[in-house]
């Protein structure tokens, strides 16, 4: 009676490929968790300011504010304080011989709790709304505008921040 070999090529074969597999399954978990956790709370802020001219002569900036949860989780933003709108006046200040303005931010005004009183939670492909109006001072020296800034933060384990940036000139009024 013959004897046949324990173990043939086709054998070896087999065992490589199976291990190969698993290991690609595993792989492919891993990979896909860490992209989740990685890329899975994207969001964005977003700020669109105007200018208002009251009848009595007040300046204010009202301030439409968005933010977006565009990732596969929600996100629940940190505390109403830490949602901010940071307005600052943008000099109309000339350029000395040197090259350099001496200080190009006049007065700065600031609104905090922008989203609400209560912390917000904001679900995967969910937008927020909110608005803000800021009185500003009559400009007293010759501006250019303001620069009017949205920061957003998250409340997670591992803190995100949102912001947008946006020039507003000072003769654009509605």
């Amino acid at each position: 009676m013959p004897v046949e070999p324990a173990h043939t090529a086709i054998d070896y074969l087999t065992t490589i490929g199976t291990l190969a597999g698993g290991l690609g399954v595993v792989g492919s978990a891993v990979a896909g968790a860490y992209l989740a956790l990685r890329y899975g709370r994207k969001g964005s802020a977003k700020v669109e300011p105007r200018l208002v001219h009251s009848r009595d002569g007040n300046v204010y900036i009202d301030c439409r504010l968005s933010f977006t949860a565009h990732g596969l989780f929600r996100i629940k933003l940190a505390s109403p304080a830490d949602c901010v709108v940071q307005i600052g006046e943008i000099l109309d200040a000339p350029i000395d011989g040197g090259g350099a303005v001496p200080s190009p931010i006049g007065r700065k005004y600031e609104a905090r709790g922008v989203f609400g009183e209560e912390p917000l939670t904001v679900d995967a492909g969910e937008t927020q709304f909110s608005s803000v109006l800021v009185s500003v001072d009559q400009p007293d020296q010759p501006i250019a505008g303001w620069i009017v800034v949205l920061n957003v933060h998250s409340g997670t384990t591992r803190p995100v921040a949102w912001d947008d940036r946006v020039f507003l000139p000072y003769g654009e009024s509605r």
